[in-house]
């Protein structure tokens, strides 16, 4: 906008300037939406003339898509006015069409005006429309599309002589209008020299500035005061002759509203800056609407992203440590757990994003003996519990006393709740689920944003925040108990695959598919490979003698200690334990030599005589013994049926010496 001055100029003539001069659109407009008047930076922005737009229906500019929607709420709007009422009401985003066919959005509000008579109507022909409908309206059309354009103002424009009563009308625009003026000189704190007496609708007096009991940076918001400081000062440096911002006020009652300010900037004859006029404008609703969508798309980024993470993640704890890390940070609170509940309705915190200077309460273990009997039952159908005071929320005595140790002063508490079928295959679901009903099988844990050192009011976009992600946690730890359920399904078909039935060491099918990998190493690696095998003796007599489930039970015990003995071997040596067949067993030992293959298998046959098992009808002795046959090789000479054979052989030649022996073949 172009720089004025109004230094010497008659009020009317200032409140004229000023009209033609605010950076929105603004039209009055009677009862039938026939304009009455427009102010001419809207006329020029758009593209007309004031005088192409006096008398014309004000819905013909707006685009077609907007347009009926316009006229149904301007007309439900004016029939309010009608009832006595002055309201003022936001309608919804708008498109007028400017006269070179271009497109410009934006954000209208109307206010009612006060009343006037048909003579004061007439007195105002020579500038506006005749013939009008009561009540006026005022539209206001704040610009969203693009920044607001400088406009040259015409100078040579004149005005008809109006009367005293004209000069009121005008100034009720001002006066009484949403747009509150304010003039002040940037000194410190800003003293106000005059701000107009609609000043009230922020609940103060015109008095209160100019008597200088307060300044401008008074009512400016304590958190935005260095910020709006700072830009006037960059604005100024620039040698800017008008500039606009948003920030917060602070009303007389204390409430905070969010305003838009046009300040234009009149500068002496040397260039210093003598006054700042300010055009201010309650935006409450409109920026409220924007912090709201705002916060809307963080919420949906966050729980996105962890949506993904759930996706492509099996790591729980990852899965669950950055989620909380992230709504923590979101949130701006002290603490955000995972409490995951006990069978008594105790509970552990199992996960914990604190900030700096926050105590830690991670793993520790949680009882409140009122919990079970007060909170479950409420979380068990999805309550969602926001606490502002623990020590003024009503909750039991125990209840605060721990959240009181935990230094909670206050929380939003958000149940976590599985899908029952999942909690019955949980493996672990006995840990996590009262011993009771179904109904309770439901709850896992809760999800519970900690205030520490203040109280705080929850929001209701925090308490919606909080629920999808507890969902979503849901779904993480019902993902991971499922992919639990398929490695424990896997790891019971790898078993039945690979291990004997009765002994649970390696079987015959294992054994073979090991002892060809270890062949073929034999091709590229110098290593030499050894093969043990085991036979208890007079095995059949035993049976016949104390019965197959004695026989069953001393194959168990037989198995348990061959592989006890086998552990003494270097962890490096990967060898394997297996049942060859009947009451044969096998040891391979890669990487193993003869002698210390002889060595094992002493070993073995020295930990089968220590069980003493009785056999009254072995000629061997009255305990069973086993015979070993030892093999080795250090070439893939032939294929592994070879070590066999001669292991074979080795155990042939130790039951025909007498057996409860180790005879080795190279």
């Amino acid at each position: 906008m172009r720089e004025f001055s109004t230094e010497g100029m008659p009020e009317r003539e200032w409140y004229r300037m000023l009209w033609e001069n605010l950076p929105c659109i603004y039209f009055v407009i009677d009862a039938r939406g026939i304009v009455f008047s427009v102010n001419q930076f809207g006329a020029n922005r758009i593209g007309y003339s004031q005088r192409e737009l006096t008398s014309q229906l004000i819905f013909s500019i707006f685009n077609s898509e907007c347009r009926d929607c316009l006229e149904e709420q301007f007309f439900a709007f004016a029939q309010q006015t009608n009832s006595h009422s002055s309201p003022t009401s936001a309608l919804r985003e708008a498109r007028i069409t400017c006269k070179d066919g271009s497109i410009l959005t934006v954000k209208s509000i109307l206010h009612a005006l006060p009343p006037l008579t048909g003579e004061e109507i007439a007195r105002e022909r020579t500038l506006v429309s005749g013939n009008c409908q009561l009540p006026l309206i005022l539209l206001i059309c704040e610009i969203l599309s693009v920044p607001i354009t400088n406009v040259e103002t015409s100078s040579e424009k004149k005005y008809s002589q109006l009367a005293e009563e004209a000069l009121e009308r005008e100034r009720n625009l001002f006066t009484t209008g949403p747009v509150t003026i304010f003039r002040w000189r940037p000194q410190e704190n800003w003293q106000v020299e005059y701000v107009s007496p609609n000043v009230v609708q922020f609940g103060y007096e015109a008095s209160d500035f100019i008597s200088g009991k307060l300044f401008y940076t008074n009512i400016i918001h304590q958190e935005d005061l260095a910020r709006v400081v700072a830009e006037f000062q960059s604005y100024s440096e620039a040698g800017a002759t008008s500039f606009e911002h948003n920030y917060r006020i602070v009303k007389g009652d204390g409430l905070i509203r969010w305003v838009y300010d046009f300040t234009s900037v009149t500068r002496n004859s040397i260039g210093e800056i003598a006054y700042c006029d300010g055009y201010v404008l309650d935006i409450t609703e409109s920026k409220l609407a924007q912090i709201a969508l705002r916060q809307q798309a963080e919420r949906e980024r966050l729980v996105g992203q962890i949506q993904a993470r759930i996706r492509s993640s099996l790591d729980l704890n990852a899965v669950l440590n950055t989620a909380a890390a992230e709504v923590r940070q979101f949130l701006a609170t002290d603490r955000v757990i995972i409490f995951r509940f006990r069978p008594d309705w105790s509970g552990d915190v199992v996960v914990e994003s604190a900030s700096k200077g926050t105590m830690s309460i991670l793993n520790t273990n949680l009882y409140d003996p009122c919990f079970g009997q007060t909170y479950v039952g409420q979380y068990q159908k999805g309550r969602i519990r926001a606490i502002e005071d623990i020590y003024n929320a009503g909750l039991s005595e125990c209840h605060v006393n721990l959240l009181s140790n935990c230094k909670v002063r206050a929380n939003l508490v958000v149940p976590i709740i599985q899908s029952d079928q999942t909690v019955k295959n949980s493996p672990s679901s006995s840990s996590v689920v009262n011993r009771g009903s179904q109904n309770q099988n439901s709850l896992w844990g809760l999800l519970i944003a900690h205030h520490c050192n203040n109280t705080r009011q929850w929001q209701s976009w925090e308490m919606e925040l909080l629920k999808q992600l507890a969902t979503q946690i849901a779904i993480a730890i019902e993902q991971s108990q499922l992919y639990q359920q398929l490695e424990a399904a896997n790891q019971e078909l790898q078993n039945l695959a690979s291990l004997d039935g009765l002994t649970k060491i390696a079987n015959r099918r294992r054994f073979d598919e090991v002892l060809t990998q270890e062949w073929q190493r034999l091709i590229v690696e110098p290593i030499r490979l050894s093969l043990i095998l085991c036979d208890i003796d007079c095995f059949k007599a035993y049976n016949d003698t104390y019965g197959h489930q004695a026989g069953d039970s001393c194959l168990q015990q037989v198995a348990t200690a061959i592989r006890d003995a086998c552990r003494e071997i270097p962890p490096e040596r990967l060898y394997l334990v297996a049942r060859y067949g009947g009451e044969e067993f096998a040891v391979i030992l890669p990487n193993t030599g003869i002698t210390d293959a002889i060595a094992v298998a002493e070993e073995i046959r020295r930990r089968i005589q220590t069980l003493a098992i009785p056999h009254q009808q072995s000629f061997v002795s009255e305990y069973i013994t086993l015979s070993l046959g030892v093999a080795s090789a250090d070439a893939a000479e032939a294929l592994p049926e070879t070590l066999i054979a001669a292991a074979d052989k080795a155990l042939y030649e130790a039951k025909s010496l007498g057996r409860d022996r180790v005879v080795a073949k190279e």
